[in-house]
C-alpha cells in the first residue's frame, strides 16, 4: 500500500491495519519521517514491512557537511534539535534558494534580477541535501527530463550519499 499522506495519517492507517489483523506485504509512507514520528508510540508497533521514504540526505549522516549545516542552522534559528521532518527540510531548502536568488540579483535586487539570476545559475543544489542538483535554467523548461531526477523511494542504507 502506498500512502502519500501526511505522517500522522500514514501512521494512523498503518496502526489501524495492524489492529484489525490486516497483513500487509508492505506499506510505503511517502512522508512523515522526523523526530515526531520517532517519538510516537505508534512507531514501536511498526515492523520491516512499514517503510517511510526520505528524499533528502538523512539527518543521521552527522559527518556530511550539508547535514551538519542543516542541523546547526535549524538549532540556531528555529530551536529544532531532533531529526528534522519533511517540512523543516523543504522550508530550509526554500530559504536557501531565496538567499541564493537574492545574492545573484545584485546590489539592488529586483524581481527580474532575482529570477534571471536563478535561471542563469543553471542548476540549484538544494542546499546539497538531495541526490543531484535541480535544473532551474530555461534551457530545459517545459521539456521532459531524459532521465529520472529523483530516487526518493530507494533505500539509501549503505549507499554513497
Amino acid at each position: 500500500m502506498y500512502l502519500p499522506l501526511d505522517g500522522n495519517t500514514n501512521l494512523a492507517i498503518a496502526q489501524a491495519l495492524q489492529q484489525n489483523g490486516v497483513k500487509m506485504k508492505a506499506i510505503l509512507m511517502a512522508s512523515g519521517y522526523g523526530q515526531a514520528m520517532l517519538d510516537s508510540p505508534i512507531t514501536k508497533t511498526l515492523d520491516s514491512s512499514d517503510i517511510v521514504s526520505q528524499i533528502y540526505k538523512p539527518a543521521e549522516l552527522k559527518n556530511d557537511p550539508a547535514v551538519k549545516k542543516l542541523r546547526a542552522d535549524l538549532k540556531k534559528y528555529s530551536g529544532i534539535t531532533g531529526v528534522p521532518d519533511y517540512g523543516a527540510y523543504t522550508g530550509y531548502i526554500a530559504c536557501d534558494l531565496a538567499i541564493t536568488g537574492l545574492q545573484l540579483a545584485g546590489k539592488n535586487p529586483t524581481a527580474k534580477g532575482f529570477i534571471d539570476g536563478l535561471h542563469n545559475l543553471g542548476t540549484y543544489p538544494s542546499a546539497n541535501l538531495t541526490c543531484q542538483p535541480q535544473d532551474i535554467s530555461l534551457k530545459n523548461f517545459g521539456k521532459t527530463p531524459s532521465r529520472a531526477a529523483s530516487t526518493s523511494s530507494r533505500s539509501r542504507t549503505g549507499s554513497s550519499w
